[in-house]
């Protein structure tokens, strides 16, 4: 049987604030299998970019707290010096951040942003940089590629931005992409250009993906399997096929009804989710959606559903839609 590529088990983060303690990442745990995607979804606020960037531990010291394990090939990457961690970053995962405009920087050229990452994980010398950051231009659909090498950031559309941090998250050729809301801030054409884009990036090179996002229909066409997250926890995890066919938790079921329906009439209002996700910094003692739950039983106010695990899918609640005896 094949080894998971990455391993998360039972992680939590903490944040320390002037509100209180930040309950941001309450023990999640999930294995990456290789060349395989893992979309996790969820409403703003319920974790997952923090979960993300702790992988690579890109969170602050000084305020995080964390808890738990996250094995990458075997090894925990929180035991790791500085120095071996900086191999890993960018090398082995790599991450493509939701906002290509403030992660690129603005006073560096194209060419000298992904020079860098040639230079520091794989010692090319200048002029094999060149042509490897002109590969990787063309790889990702930049026309023109060569010309492109002496422009800046803000010369480039939104398009071509992202386009460009998907250059430099490939161009060591990682184990594992970690994708961050990779086409929020895009047209639904550029959308569907780019999520293509990864697929056929991930059949060329076998890497592994973790694919971050609040859409639903752009998660069916690339993922695996589907984790959502509520509260800071995973709450419903299964094969895409089967999460879209029928879902257990009721948050899940509300996320799917909320997505835009494109054959709805003119004017048509959308389905939301009512009332608020929780307060991390005071959590509910029972379920974290319980109080926007149309399913609520009074034993969902007491304690927190454990995660339940049936066949080859995961869920967290004492009264799932689906009978499951």
């Amino acid at each position: 049987m094949t080894e998971p590529l990455l391993q998360v088990r039972d992680l939590s983060i903490r944040f320390d604030t002037p509100r209180g303690l930040v309950h941001a990442v309450n023990n999640v745990s999930f294995n990456l299998m290789p060349g395989r995607t893992l979309a996790i979804v969820g409403e703003s606020g319920s974790g997952k970019s923090v979960l993300s960037r702790a992988i690579l531990r890109l969170l602050p010291d000084a305020t995080a707290r964390r808890s738990g394990q996250i094995l990458f090939d075997g090894k925990d990457l929180a035991s790791l010096g500085e120095a071996e961690l900086r191999k890993v970053r960018g090398k082995d995962i790599a991450m493509i951040f939701q906002d290509p405009m403030s992660s690129l920087n603005p006073v560096l050229t194209i060419e000298r942003q992904i020079g860098e990452v040639l230079e520091l994980h794989l010692g090319l010398a200048a002029a094999a940089r060149r042509q490897r950051t002109i590969e990787l231009l063309t790889s990702v659909g930049i026309a023109s590629a060569e010309q492109r090498l002496k422009e800046y950031p803000h010369q480039l559309s939104g398009g071509l931005r992202q386009r460009v941090m998907i250059a430099m998250a490939l161009a060591c050729r990682p184990r594992i992409l970690i994708a961050d809301e990779p086409t929020t801030a895009l047209d639904v054409t550029i959308q569907m250009q780019i999520l293509v884009l990864l697929k056929r990036q991930q059949r060329e090179t076998g890497m592994s993906m973790i694919f971050i996002s609040h859409d639903l229909a752009a998660v069916g066409g690339i993922a695996d399997e589907v984790a959502v997250m509520y509260g800071g926890r995973f709450v419903e995890q299964a094969p895409t096929e089967r999460f879209f066919k029928t879902r257990l938790m009721p948050y899940s079921e509300a996320l799917l009804k909320a997505r835009p329906n494109p054959f709805a009439p003119r004017g048509a209002r959308l389905e939301a989710i009512a009332g608020r996700p929780p307060d991390l910094t005071a959590l509910p003692p029972g379920c974290s959606f319980a109080a926007r739950c149309t399913h609520q039983q009074p034993d969902c106010l007491r304690s927190v559903p454990p995660m339940t695990a049936l066949s080859d899918r995961r869920y967290a609640c004492f009264h799932p839609l689906v009978s499951v005896a």
